[in-house]
């Protein structure tokens, strides 16, 4: 995420097979998510998360899951 040309937050997406007794489905992974302190409370996290939802669900993926995230806005 850019605020102009500053970086201001991230995430990253992890393509994975989740396999569910026979049933093989591509899942995305969200982890890493991070947003600059003073963009924090901007709705910088919902944007960069929206957005993977979207990608996801534009290419095909049939599940995410949310990576645990420690500390994420203590």
């Amino acid at each position: 995420a850019y605020d102009g040309a500053k970086l201001v937050g991230a995430l990253r997406l992890h393509t994975f097979t989740l396999r569910i007794g026979a049933a093989r489905i591509k899942a995305g992974g969200i982890g890493w998510v991070s947003t600059v302190p003073a963009a924090r409370g901007r709705g910088v996290c919902r944007a960069l998360m929206d957005d993977a939802h979207s990608y996801m669900a534009d290419h095909g993926y049939g599940a995410s899951i949310l990576f645990g995230i420690p500390n994420l806005y203590e």
